[in-house]
């Protein structure tokens, strides 16, 4: 009686989302087109994706400022933000107490992994940060106990 009361009423749930980076507009500090509006930055080499750490997401020395009155060649696209691996999970143990009664215990994990989920980077050529990531898009790992009594 006690094994089989350990034994059942297990049951666990998880989430899982994978998303892929956003592509990112590339635009200057200064409008170059003498209008007030933003316009994107020049891109003068073929590879900008390297190297992807925190302190430099893509190769900042692939964008220039574009000719006056020039709009500027960089595709929104260009660069691809950070992406987004995240595991939700939890295990709960319902146990019977007679009639219609049972108690329930449960572990809930958020972000279960831990991994860092890194915002986009910022990406206005000609700001101090240019090509910097500064903070992430979620919070760090969260576990929370519970217990319902059901009747």
């Amino acid at each position: 009686m006690v094994l089989r009361t350990l034994l059942e009423g297990w049951a666990i749930n998880g989430i899982t989302s994978v998303q892929s980076g956003a592509p990112l507009r590339i635009s200057v500090a200064s409008s170059r087109l003498n209008t007030g509006t933003g316009n994107n930055a020049d891109v003068i080499c073929g590879d900008v994706g390297m190297p992807k750490t925190v302190l430099q997401w893509f190769d900042r020395s692939c964008f220039a400022d574009p000719a006056q009155f020039e709009f500027g060649n960089a595709p929104i696209g260009v660069v691809r933000g950070p992406g987004l691996f995240n595991t939700d999970f939890s295990i709960f143990k319902r146990t019977r107490l007679g009639g219609n009664r049972a108690l329930e215990l449960r572990v809930e994990t958020f972000y279960l992994f831990n991994r860092a989920h890194f915002s986009n980077p910022n990406t206005t050529f000609g700001n101090a940060d240019f090509g910097r990531i500064s903070s992430t898009r979620s919070p760090s790992r969260e576990i929370q106990l519970g217990a319902r009594f059901l009747f």
